[in-house]
């Protein structure tokens, strides 16, 4: 980005004059647009919006929640999920999605507040904030039995053909007596496991760096992560964390990244089977609102800050 350069954004705009045959003026229609008056030739994913009461904010975000989460992570009932900006425009649907599918579901923000409103009005089982955490890798660290019964009963096949299982183990500090092996000590046994003592099936990441890098510690065999955004390293200027690849191997894990513009042919189930959630009531709107082209910049710069609590928008116009 480049200063006196126009920003584009995922936005939604009011047709002011056209030439073609699929819009006329003053439809509704959302895509990349710029924080300006836009010309748009053909070819730009422009499509043309019918409200019917759906909030417009959804129309932004909301095909990013729904296909992350039901088309990448392929829920399945009653699994435990964990969200990171879980108060964020994607994270806070997301995990309401989760709940309607009687998952165990907990997510994490940066406010008191946010933690409170996760746990309160949306529902979530649990919710904490990252920035009292000291260690993200014990606060949802899960008991180890499956794996340490794995490592046990494989031991003698992996270790003559396959190095990295050392690593496995090394990463994991384990100390077994009977294979004379590094194995858990008491001190990592007594280790925090309230939000998930029994492993995470589904992470959906929006921040990236250390959370990603403690949430694949622990991650249940075969889980599923979707990587939707990576806030936490938008501005970072030294060294990335990462998570300990040799997990992913033997997790046997499935780390997908994704755009909302490769799931367009879903976005008519998405608006069908939202649409019903909040005319039931199942589904809570969260919206952050602020009014006047001024208020565009602080509202930009505060989505890195954590100020936002829903979809960040910006209202430019009454019309």
């Amino acid at each position: 980005m480049k200063p006196i350069k126009a920003i584009s954004a995922h936005g939604i705009g009011s047709v002011v004059a056209s030439k073609n045959p699929e819009f006329k003026k003053d439809d509704l229609v959302a895509g990349f647009i710029n924080w300006e008056y836009t010309i748009v030739k053909g070819g730009n994913t422009l499509r043309k919006l019918d409200p019917m009461g759906f909030p417009l904010s959804y129309q932004l975000v909301g095909l990013t929640a729904y296909a992350g989460f039901f088309e990448v992570c392929k829920l399945k009932k009653e699994e435990k999920v964990f969200v990171s900006a879980a108060c964020g425009s994607v994270g806070n649907l997301v995990g309401q999605y989760a709940k309607l599918f009687d998952c165990h579901v907990v997510g994490c923000a940066g406010a008191k507040q946010k933690v409170e409103l996760l746990k309160g009005k949306l529902n979530f089982d649990d919710a904490f904030n990252y920035k009292e955490e000291t260690n993200l890798k014990s606060n949802l660290k899960r008991f180890l039995d499956e794996i340490v019964k794995e490592v046990h009963d494989l031991w003698p096949f992996y270790r003559p053909i396959n190095h990295r299982f050392d690593k496995l183990l090394l990463s994991h500090k384990l100390v077994d007596q009977t294979l004379d092996l590094p194995w858990m000590n008491s001190s990592f046994c007594s280790s925090n496991l309230q939000y998930f003592p029994d492993g995470i099936d589904i992470y959906f990441d929006n921040v990236g760096g250390k959370m990603l890098e403690a949430s694949v510690a622990n991650m249940n065999t075969f889980g599923r992560i979707a990587v939707c955004g990576v806030i936490s390293e938008y501005t970072m200027n030294e060294g990335r964390p990462g998570p300990e690849m040799i997990d992913v191997v033997y997790k046997r894990l499935k780390v997908q990244g994704f755009l909302a513009v490769d799931y367009l042919k879903s976005i008519d189930d998405f608006i069908s089977t939202t649409s019903n959630y909040l005319k039931d009531g199942k589904i809570q709107v969260l919206e952050d609102i602020s009014n006047g082209v001024e208020s565009i910049p602080s509202g930009f710069v505060g989505l890195f800050h954590g100020d936002d609590v829903g979809k960040k928008v910006v209202k430019v116009g009454d019309d």
